[in-house]
């Protein structure tokens, strides 16, 4: 770590990013976000599920120019959660808490929320 950001660390400088407006609707292909996991769409969305998705934290991020680190969604899990939108109910609460858990690593949050699949890290 630099002195600088030691500085700006000790000073409390530093602030969180603010969570980026909502954006159009991702096409297939593209890539959406949340912390450090990243979902990438390989199936179309409905307005409905974008709309949920948008009000749980996730955006639409340009992967060409990020260098961020990400921990890739199983498409398993990704199926699942789309699958339980077209509900109403608890179990598409739990499987999202499960998905985006803060109290551990990303990579066991996204391991505990289906056991056996393993996120891979990947980069932007």
């Amino acid at each position: 770590m630099s002195l600088k950001n030691l500085i700006r660390n000790a000073l409390h400088i530093r602030r969180e990013r603010a969570l980026a407006p909502a954006g159009p609707m991702p096409q297939i292909g593209s890539s959406i976000v949340r912390d450090k996991l990243r979902i990438r769409l390989k199936y179309p969305l409905s307005k409905e599920q974008w709309n949920w998705f948008t009000a749980n934290g996730w955006r639409t991020v340009d992967m060409r120019n990020n260098r961020r680190q990400y921990i890739s969604v199983p498409d398993n899990i990704l199926l699942d959660l789309l699958d339980l939108l077209e509900l109403e109910g608890p179990e598409r609460a739990v499987l999202h808490a499960r998905l985006i858990k803060q109290d551990s690593a990303a990579h066991n949050s996204v391991a505990a929320a289906q056991p056996g699949a393993a996120g891979k890290v990947t980069t932007g």
